[in-house]
């Protein structure tokens, strides 16, 4: 398969020298009477009309002077030219290598949820890649793998370019949101509202209250939708004055969404995070000392650790046992079975009739 590159010719395009031969013909004037006006040779005229002379800012004054037209007006129509000539050049130079990038990148699920454009032909889908992803040629995000912190390490495959869409995506929605600027000491301070919304369970209100709570400490929230072959939970960007947190809903489990989310201001707390740091599907991580800490901290949090003890002591797990101890400490029951599953305290999928699944 080769990039069809038949439509992509600069013939198609309009040159100054159209618009200079209309307002000559308007004036009734000759390219002959226009080169003695200018100084300019007849047949340098004939060639600034005909496309193949560029219209310098030196022949726009002298237009200006010699036809009453505004040299700003020349120079806008040459450099619109040349810009449109450069970029059907951009497109034709497109190599089989950035092209074949192509069967990496999930562009039909970009295209579906808008965030390109509708466009004829394989060089436009590319052009129309480089933008979403802010990068010259499809070939370079490859070495955007060096510049990822990634928690739990993976090759640069196929996965790595649907990761990678999913966070532009999350990225660009982002930064729609207006906040303040960004203060680690105050990160604290959203913790205690953030445990008023935990006991709602539409999620739409959720993500309305969560967004309006973290704009007030600099930190610009977005739920974004996953990608088929993207296996992220969540991600932190660090830029100058606000903080882009981000989440998605894999597993629908409101449990796991109050987890991750609590694990990544465990992140923030912390500072262990980089320009760029993306959480991976916790059913397949590497724990390193900061997952572990940030784990131990969203667990702390959900259920605080001397109470989740004294509960797991009594060894009662039952539907019973557990919506007494969710009632206690006025938690979600579904809070009590993730953590227990994960625990490894109960089996999977065990009293998952207790979660609450957000969709």
């Amino acid at each position: 398969m080769t990039i069809d590159k038949s439509k992509l010719s600069p013939s198609l395009l309009i040159p100054p020298g159209v618009s200079l031969q209309e307002i000559l013909n308007t004036k009734n004037m000759s390219q002959k009477e226009l080169a003695i006006r200018t100084g300019l040779t007849t047949k340098h005229i004939n060639q600034i009309i005909k496309g193949n002379k560029s219209l310098t800012c030196s022949t726009a004054i002298k237009l200006e002077n010699a036809l009453g037209v505004p040299a700003s007006f020349w120079n806008t129509l040459e450099a619109n030219y040349s810009e449109e000539r450069l970029k059907i050049q951009e497109l034709k130079d497109i190599t089989q290598a950035e092209f074949n990038c192509l069967n990496l990148i999930p562009h039909k699920e970009l295209r579906k949820l808008g965030f390109i454009e509708e466009k004829v032909g394989s060089a436009f889908l590319i052009k129309e890649l480089r933008k979403f992803f802010k990068i010259n040629n499809l070939l370079n995000l490859s070495k955007l793998s060096n510049q990822i912190t990634f928690r739990k390490s993976i090759k640069v495959n196929r996965n790595f370019y649907s990761i990678l869409s999913w966070t532009r995506m999350c990225e660009i929605e982002a930064s729609e949101i207006e906040v303040k600027e960004y203060d680690a000491n105050k990160v604290n301070s959203a913790l205690s509202e953030i445990k008023n919304i935990m006991i709602l369970d539409d999620i739409n209100i959720v993500i309305d209250k969560l967004t309006h709570l973290f704009s007030k400490y600099g930190i610009a929230f977005k739920v974004t939708r996953n990608l088929a072959e993207a296996p992220v939970q969540g991600m932190i960007r660090k830029l100058s004055k606000k903080v882009i947190l981000g989440l998605t809903i894999n597993d629908k489990y409101a449990d796991v969404f109050w987890f991750t989310l609590i694990h990544e201001i465990g992140h923030l707390l912390n500072s262990d995070f980089s320009d760029l740091f993306i959480d991976l599907d916790f059913s397949s991580r590497e724990l390193n000392k900061k997952e572990k800490q940030a784990d131990r901290f969203a667990n702390n949090f959900l259920i605080p650790e001397n109470q989740y003890n004294s509960f797991i002591l009594k060894n009662d797990f039952s539907e019973t046992g557990i919506l007494k101890f969710a009632k206690k400490e006025n938690i979600m029951p579904g809070i009590v079975v993730g953590r227990l599953q994960r625990d490894g305290k109960i089996q999977k999928n065990l009293h998952n009739s207790l979660r609450l699944k957000f969709s």
